[in-house]
């Protein structure tokens, strides 16, 4: 549902670790999946998006947010062989 401004909606039914309160991943969930990560500074928009595979090895990440000058939003291809994300790429 729609939250008035300066409320925080925080979801129930999504399972949380115990000691900090993060949401957990589903143990029976399978199959691609992306993972959002929070902007520092504005905690409500993603900063970045990390794709995975059906095994769960990483894809990409898409950046939404970067650098002055940064065209956004970008992407870096993982290289498994360095297991990390390459250069900026304009999207696929």
């Amino acid at each position: 549902g729609r939250y008035a401004d300066a409320q925080k909606a925080y979801r129930t039914n999504v399972s949380r670790d115990p000691k900090t309160n993060v949401p957990s991943p589903d143990p029976k969930a399978s199959g691609a999946h992306s993972r959002l990560q929070p902007d520092a500074r504005d905690p409500g928009r993603p900063y970045s998006a990390t794709e995975f595979d059906a095994a769960g090895n990483p894809v990409k990440r898409t950046d939404f947010a970067g650098r002055r000058g940064d065209t956004l939003p970008h992407q870096h291809k993982y290289d498994p062989n360095t297991k990390g994300f390459g250069k900026k790429e304009p999207l696929d």
